[in-house]
């Protein structure tokens, strides 16, 4: 969880969690040059104009923020139908479960089996 959603914040988020030479997709909330001279391919999908997809023909990177968008949607579906609410406090833990669960999505029925073989 960040504080906020600054420029600098965001860009020191960046800088501490992802590595250099990585793809790196946002919306036009962020500046074009916030990552500027890291390391980074960084493209902006505009929604405001209707761009759902951005395909950087200098880079050769088609841009897209629409996975993070879907993961975000069903995180917050999961809470209104399962927890009514979640406190400040305990939002890190249901994140890390939900998390846990998108990641392992593909063993259905045995990621129980997986989380306990984790232990």
């Amino acid at each position: 969880m960040i504080p906020d959603i600054q420029a600098k914040t965001l860009r020191a988020t960046v800088l501490e969690n992802v590595e250099p030479g990585s793809v790196v997709s946002t919306d036009e909330l962020i500046s074009d040059g916030l990552l500027a001279g890291d390391g980074f391919i960084h493209g902006t999908v505009k929604h405001g104009i209707k761009e759902w997809s951005y395909y950087d023909y200098r880079t050769r990177q088609t841009h897209s923020t629409n996975s993070i968008e879907s993961f975000w949607h069903l995180f917050k579906y999961s809470v209104r139908s399962t927890h009514i609410q979640v406190s400040r406090e305990k939002l890190p833990l249901y994140l890390a479960e939900f998390c846990y669960r998108s990641n392992h999505r593909v063993y259905g029925n045995l990621m129980f089996d997986a989380l306990l073989a984790s232990l």
